[in-house]
């Protein structure tokens, strides 16, 4: 389904109700090249395109048992995203990626700081969602400069 409205009041509301199309996933393993791996996926879409990338990761809490030996406490499998980012150029897309990473490996940081005990253990994979757009909308462009 495809909205020719034009939005300029409430946004994510739009994309709520408008935006019905789903969103096709690309799962990826980890890799010390994921960025220029996710950069040439991106860069073979056709604009414009809506994206995110995702990160899930494991972390793990270990704790010393009464002989001394340290035991796995617990584990956690968050996800780390990034807000949707919208491409209508080709130039666009390395920045937009870098930003997008570096603010996922902050929120990794912040995860495991602050006296939370979790040590990163692995990254479980890397999963791209995408959507080419089929129309282009005053109230994208805005929302997209908006974001940067």
């Amino acid at each position: 389904m495809i909205c020719y409205n034009i939005i300029l009041n409430n946004f994510e509301r739009h994309v709520s109700r408008c935006d019905k199309k789903s969103y096709k996933e690309l799962q990826l393993d980890d890799s010390e090249d994921i960025k220029n791996i996710l950069l040439l996926k991106l860069e073979m879409c056709t604009l414009p395109i809506k994206w995110m990338i995702n990160r899930k990761v494991l972390f793990i809490k270990d704790s010393v048992d009464e002989c001394g030996d340290i035991i796995e406490d617990a584990k956690s499998e968050p996800t780390f995203r990034f807000l949707m980012t919208l491409t209508t150029h080709k130039s666009e897309i390395s920045e937009q990626l870098d930003k997008n990473i570096d603010k996922i490996l902050e929120s990794i940081d912040t995860y495991q700081k602050e006296g939370s005990g979790w040590q990163y253990e692995y990254t479980d994979h890397w999963l791209l969602n995408f959507k080419f757009k089929t129309s282009l909308f005053l109230t994208d462009i805005l929302h997209n400069s908006v974001n940067l």
